[in-house]
């Protein structure tokens, strides 16, 4: 009996025990546990945390969006704007062109036409100049009118 009181006694020891390091796993597992809980809790806190963050940034991201279409809706407008304003210049600068050598092909007419007339009085002047020294050089000769002698066959008019 002793050896099954010993038996007993060591079981219940080996039992004790068992007991002892059965409850100190669990005491650390719920040790662990509880520390895996508060990572879950603070993870969580995190994770609600960046969802509020991302939901503002999709916010903004939309705002920006928006921006961005309205920027290029304005650009698109501009560049159009801009290339209506080119041909407007384009236009206006072939008008004034046309217009200038028009003006260019009047001056240079009226030039023409300048000259021509400086050629005119050049030429009456020469004529008038002429004309003088005929009628100096017919006065320096006797002058045959009808009511002088008549002429002779000999005569010649101009000498």
């Amino acid at each position: 009996m002793t050896q099954a009181v010993a038996s007993i006694t060591a079981a219940d020891g080996k039992r004790e025990e068992t007991k002892c390091g059965l409850l100190a796993k669990i005491l650390e597992n719920r040790r662990r546990l509880e520390k895996v809980e508060d990572v879950v809790s603070k993870s969580s806190s995190m994770q609600a945390e960046m969802g509020s963050r991302l939901q503002h940034q999709e916010a903004a991201l939309q705002e920006l969006f928006l921006r961005t279409e309205m920027t290029s809706s304005g650009l698109h407008d501009l560049t159009t704007e801009s290339f209506i304003a080119a041909k407007q210049r384009r236009t206006l600068l072939t008008i004034a062109n046309n217009t200038l050598t028009q003006a260019t092909l009047g001056l240079l007419t009226l030039r023409h036409i300048a000259i021509q007339i400086r050629d005119l009085f050049s030429s009456c002047a020469k004529f008038t100049s002429d004309m003088r020294e005929s009628v100096v050089r017919i006065h320096d000769k006797p002058i045959y009118t009808h009511f002088s002698h008549s002429r002779t066959a000999g005569d010649k008019v101009g000498r």
